[in-house]
Formats: structure tokens, C-alpha cells, sequence
């Protein structure tokens, strides 16, 4: 094997590497460091997110100082992610509101009038 060739190798294997620990990030390791789908709604009024990781919860809340906590997901007492949510809330002082909807954001009437009415409250 040339030196030509040796260079095409390692290239080669540098970028299936590259895209190996890409993907292992996306897949393992991204909710756990970044929130999930955090974004400004209007900054420093109103975020949005996806189910942050027991980890991210407390900081991510004390950063963004958020006020009030409006859930559109259903109770689940024993899920992990809602019990560091629920603990961090109650030791920040946070209100957190639920206004259960189904995973495809569909759901009773009230719950989107409630989750309106605590956002604007």
C-alpha cells in the first residue's frame, strides 16, 4: 500500500469516526447536555421545551428564571423526568400547572383553555 493510499485510509477512517461520534452524541448523549428542544417563545417571557433530563431541570429552570411551569403532558407519578421537574419546581419556588394532552397535542378543550389562561395569567 502506498503512501497515496495510506492517506485515502486514514480519511477514510477519519470521517467514519467523525460521523460515529456524531451520531452517538444525537442518539445518547445531546438531551442529556443540551435542553431538548428548548427555544424563546418571547424571550424572557415564554420558553417552550421538550422533556428536559433529570439533570438539565433545576439549572435550566434557575437560568431562564421561569415563573410557571405549564405541563400539556399527562401525570405519571413514578416517571423520573416529572419527579426532578416536580422537585426542582417545589425547591425554586416554581408554580407548575398540568393541562394533560395526547402525545400528538390533541385533547379536551379545557386543557387548552386552562394552559391559555395560566400562560397569560
Amino acid at each position: 500500500m502506498g503512501n497515496k493510499e495510506r492517506r485515502g485510509a486514514a480519511a477514510v477512517g477519519v470521517i467514519l469516526i467523525l460521523c460515529g461520534a456524531a451520531w452517538i452524541w444525537v442518539e445518547v448523549f445531546e438531551d442529556r447536555a443540551v435542553p431538548k428542544r428548548w427555544s424563546a417563545v418571547e424571550k424572557g417571557c415564554i420558553y417552550r421545551s421538550g422533556r428536559l433530563a433529570p439533570s438539565l431541570v433545576r439549572k435550566t429552570l434557575k437560568r431562564h428564571k421561569i415563573a410557571v411551569i405549564v405541563d400539556l403532558t399527562q401525570e405519571e407519578p413514578q416517571d423520573p423526568d416529572q419527579r426532578a421537574e416536580r422537585k426542582a419546581a417545589e425547591q425554586l419556588g416554581i408554580r407548575l400547572a398540568r393541562f394533560p394532552l395526547a402525545g400528538d397535542g390533541t385533547g379536551d378543550l379545557g386543557s387548552y383553555a386552562g394552559a391559555i389562561a395560566e400562560i397569560v395569567r
